[in-house]
C-alpha cells in the first residue's frame, strides 16, 4: 500500500497548483472569502452524503478527531486565502515551497527525533529555492499578505504532522475527514458572514464551474487523500512531495496562462525539486538499510 501511498499524496501538489490557474480570473471580481466559502460548500456536500451513510460508524472520538483537524486546516486556507488580497496568487504560492524546512525544524525541535544530515541538506536545498522564489524581484516587503502567506505555510505544516497522528489513532479515517470537511465549511460560513455577509451575489457560469471544480478538486480529492494515506507515509517525507507546488503551479501556468517564467524561477524550482529528490532518496536508502539491521 506504500507505493499507490506515494503516488496519491505525490498527486495532492498537483491538484493544489490548479487552484491558482483556475481561479486567477474568477478572484478579480469575487472576494476571496466568499470564495473559499463556495469551494468549502462544494466541497461539504459529497462530504455530508458520506456521513450520512456512515452515521452509525461515527463515534466521539473520530469527531473530535476531524474537528481539530479541520480548525488547522481551516486556519491555513483562511490566511491563505486573505493573503490573496493583499499579494499576489503567485507570490502566495512560493511558501508552501518552505514546508520541507518547516518539517525538518519541526522534527528536530518539538519531536526530538534525531534527523539525518541528508534530510537537513534536502530542507537546506529547498529553501534556498522557496527563498529565492520569494526574492525574485531583489527585495521582499512583508506587505500583509506575505505574513499571512507564510504563517499559512507554517499552519499547513503543523497539520502534516497533526494528520499523520490522527490518520494512525483511528480505524475510521473517512469519517474524520468528513468532520473536518464539515467543520471547515461552518467556520467558513461564519467568517463569510461576519467580514463580508451572506450574499450570493453574481456568478457567471464560468464562476460556477470554477467553483465546482476547485470545491472537488483542490479541497475534497486532497484532503480525502491525506487523511486516508498519510498512515503509510512519513510526514516529514509528505512535507517534501508537498514542496512541489509552486513548481507544478508554474508549469501549469506556463502551459494554460502561457506566462513565462524566469531564470531565478527556473534556478529557484531546481533547487525544490532537488531538495525534494533528495530527500526521498535518502529516506529510500534508509528503508532499504532497515530490513538488514533487522535481520542482524
Amino acid at each position: 500500500m506504500q507505493k499507490p501511498a506515494y503516488l496519491l499524496l505525490a498527486l495532492n501538489p498537483v491538484l493544489w497548483a490548479t487552484f491558482y490557474t483556475a481561479t486567477k480570473s474568477v478572484l478579480t471580481h469575487v472576494d476571496p472569502i466568499r470564495f473559499s466559502c463556495f469551494e468549502l460548500s462544494v466541497a461539504a456536500a459529497p462530504a455530508l452524503c458520506i456521513l450520512a451513510l456512515r452515521a452509525r460508524r461515527l463515534s466521539l472520538l473520530a469527531a473530535v478527531q476531524g474537528a481539530r483537524l479541520g480548525s488547522l486546516l481551516f486556519a491555513s486556507l483562511l490566511c491563505t486565502t486573505i493573503a490573496l488580497r493583499y499579494t499576489t496568487a503567485t507570490d502566495t504560492g512560493f511558501f508552501p515551497a518552505l514546508n520541507g524546512a518547516f518539517a525538518v525544524m519541526y522534527v528536530a525541535t518539538f519531536l526530538k527525533q534525531s534527523v539525518s544530515s541528508g534530510s537537513w541538506t534536502a530542507a537546506t536545498l529547498s529553501a534556498a529555492g522557496a527563498l529565492l522564489l520569494i526574492f525574485q524581484h531583489g527585495v521582499f516587503e512583508a506587505s500583509l499578505g506575505d505574513v499571512l502567506a507564510f504563517l499559512g505555510a507554517i499552519v499547513y505544516a503543523a497539520y502534516i504532522f497533526a494528520v499523520e497522528a490522527k490518520a494512525k489513532a483511528t480505524d475510521d479515517p473517512i469519517s474524520v475527514f468528513c468532520i473536518e470537511t464539515l467543520v471547515m465549511w461552518a467556520l467558513s460560513v461564519i467568517i463569510t458572514g461576519v467580514f463580508d455577509g451572506w450574499t450570493l451575489g453574481a456568478l457567471s457560469a464560468g464562476s460556477v464551474f470554477t467553483i465546482a471544480y476547485v470545491g472537488i478538486f483542490t479541497t475534497f480529492a486532497p484532503t480525502m487523500i491525506a487523511i486516508t494515506m498519510q498512515k503509510f507515509v512519513p510526514a516529514i517525507t509528505v512535507a517534501f512531495l508537498y514542496v512541489l507546488e509552486p513548481i507544478w503551479s508554474a508549469l501549469l501556468a506556463r502551459l494554460y496562462l502561457h506566462e513565462t517564467p524566469s531564470v531565478t524561477v527556473f534556478v529557484g524550482g531546481s533547487l525544490i525539486v532537488a531538495g525534494a529528490v533528495l530527500h526521498l532518496a535518502v529516506t529510500s536508502a534508509q528503508a532499504r538499510r532497515m530490513p538488514k539491521a533487522a535481520a542482524c
